[in-house]
């Protein structure tokens, strides 16, 4: 799936538990039964149950009533964009412009890719791509959240570290997208394709490390500078 150039990152949300104080226990909050909602609807990806990923198996999976669903989230197709958002939260962090204490440009850069393929390949991402694909027709609204809060949040995160001068002083890169252009193309596109066309499954972790090592030396092989990557080391 191609990055968009023209995606930027969107806020997301928090969806912890709230701490509870001392004394009685409060009523749930909204936050917590959101958070509930997004762990059922997760176990029930997780266990690769695609076909069967509706309100009444997510409420199941939630040990919830379809009705309390409903207070939550409009419909399917904002529950999956919610999912999106919280899996894609685990992005924000890993990379950061400070090289210079302690954060290795190409170890900050494997850290990213290895997650990034974790959220794309593994049963959950997998999933939500699977759906989006069989049902962009009767709830386009899934595909284009999957798109534009999924894989464009993930491109213009490293769009935006792969910029910076920290970064661009170990890799020699004339254009960005181009570059993320390349590792998206082994890393994440061709691995979906296969799975669409059921000729493969989710990935498992020993997979996808090996995955991210393949893209990660085609991509040094092709921006590195190998005596500024080893002296960041």
């Amino acid at each position: 799936m191609p990055p968009s150039s023209q995606a930027s990152p969107v806020p997301l949300p928090v969806t912890a538990p709230l701490p509870r104080g001392r004394g009685r226990p409060p009523v749930d909050s909204r936050e917590n039964r959101l958070a509930m909602l997004f762990d059922g609807a997760y176990a029930l990806l997780q266990a690769g149950e695609y076909s069967n990923f509706t309100i009444e198996a997510v409420a199941k999976s939630a040990a919830m009533s379809r009705k309390t669903v409903y207070t939550l989230v409009a419909s399917k197709e904002e529950l999956i964009h919610g999912l999106i958002l919280r899996e894609g939260a685990k992005l924000g962090g890993l990379l950061v412009d400070d090289t210079g204490a302690g954060h290795a440009p190409l170890d900050q850069l494997r850290s990213y890719l290895a997650m990034w393929a974790r959220l794309a390949l593994g049963p959950v991402g997998l999933g939500i791509y699977l759906i989006a694909v069989a049902q962009r027709d009767s709830s386009p609204a899934i595909a284009r959240s999957y798109e534009g809060q999924g894989m464009a949040y993930a491109v213009e995160v490293l769009r935006n570290w792969l910029e910076q001068p920290a970064v661009r002083a170990v890799f020699t890169i004339d254009d960005t997208l181009q570059a993320i252009d390349l590792v998206n193309a082994v890393l994440i596109a061709q691995p979906l394709r296969r799975a669409a066309l059921g000729l493969a499954g989710p990935m498992q972790d020993a997979d996808i490390d090996a995955l991210v090592a393949t893209a990660l030396d085609i991509f040094v092989q092709r921006y590195g500078q190998s005596g500024k990557l080893r002296e960041s080391r």
